[in-house]
């Protein structure tokens, strides 16, 4: 598979197997036949549907506790993610930190953002995080496609592809590592915006298509 692509996982039908081929390609299920290998200099990271937080703060769990994380370039994502009651949570917490008297509860900022919003953590965590290959198991689900959300989340995950990373100067892109990621999409329409199309069939086996030139590539048996 190569590097630098946007791959949709989909299937010919429900329970083919395409939820377990992403936790193999993210390493949380091994093969009992055969091998799925990634070099071992690329980070893997494997985001599941359902948002999981750490009992820490908003910005704890956005950085994973990283102390040299980039403020600005955690906000510019929350921006380019429209998450603009998350940026107002962290705005608050800061104040709250300068005011003598003013105790701040970190852990119940959970409590205060919406569904939609909290899936939006759980995406920008993985951006911020900035891996060599993402797995993203149906990272569109919890979006409205009506408010046009969905189609802003899946550019987001686009942009993380093409510019090596989101929110780093593009201009330095020739210098950073490929990024490549592979996700569930929720629609056809949604594949289509993939450079590669994994479709599981009914028999295990899986056709590879790519989009540049609209043919089969030999991938799988």
């Amino acid at each position: 598979m190569p590097q630098g692509k946007l791959v949709a996982v989909t299937s010919s039908a429900q329970g083919a197997g395409r939820s377990t081929l992403l936790k193999l390609m993210g390493h949380c299920q091994y093969p009992t036949i055969g091998h799925w290998f990634v070099p071992v200099h690329l980070r893997v990271l494997h985001i599941s549907s359902s948002p999981m937080f750490m009992r820490l703060g908003l910005w704890e769990n956005l950085t994973m506790g990283d102390p040299n994380a980039d403020e600005d370039r955690i906000r510019g994502i929350l921006r380019e993610l429209r998450m603009h009651k998350s940026l107002d949570e962290l705005g608050a917490r800061a104040c709250a930190g300068k005011v003598p008297g003013i105790h701040w509860d970190s852990t119940q900022w959970y409590r205060k953002l919406s569904e939609t919003e909290l899936a939006k953590v759980h995406l920008a965590r993985a951006l911020i995080a900035n891996p060599e290959v993402l797995v993203l198991q149906r990272p569109l689900a919890h979006y409205s496609v009506v408010s046009g959300t969905r189609g802003a989340m899946l550019g987001a995950i686009a942009h993380h592809v093409r510019n090596r990373g989101m929110c780093l100067p593009p201009e330095l892109r020739s210098r950073r590592r490929p990024r490549t990621c592979f996700f569930a999409p929720e629609s056809e329409r949604e594949a289509s915006v993939a450079d590669i199309v994994l479709e599981i069939q009914d028999d295990g086996s899986i056709i590879a298509t790519s989009r540049d030139d609209g043919e089969d590539i030999d991938f799988i048996d």
